[in-house]
């Protein structure tokens, strides 16, 4: 466990230097959602299928980078 969680620390600490503070904010909504998602189904409120949300990590990337490239354009 140790040397997955720090793997993932130094992954997310490369990142950090090429993605601008916005996509930072947005992944940092998009993980606090799927985390409140893991609080509800530990307490066994709801069922929520939180593996068919994982790919908005990935989305919220793209459409951050896709905001920044036509933002200017507007």
């Amino acid at each position: 466990m140790l040397i997955y969680q720090g793997a993932l620390t130094l992954l997310a600490g490369s990142l950090q230097s090429w993605l601008d503070p916005a996509t930072m904010t947005e992944l940092t909504a998009v993980g606090g959602t799927l985390i409140i998602g893991i609080g509800l189904n530990m307490l066994e409120i709801t069922r929520i299928s939180l593996s068919n949300m994982l790919p908005s990590l990935f989305a919220v990337v793209g459409l951050c980078a896709l905001t920044a490239t036509f933002a200017g354009t507007i």
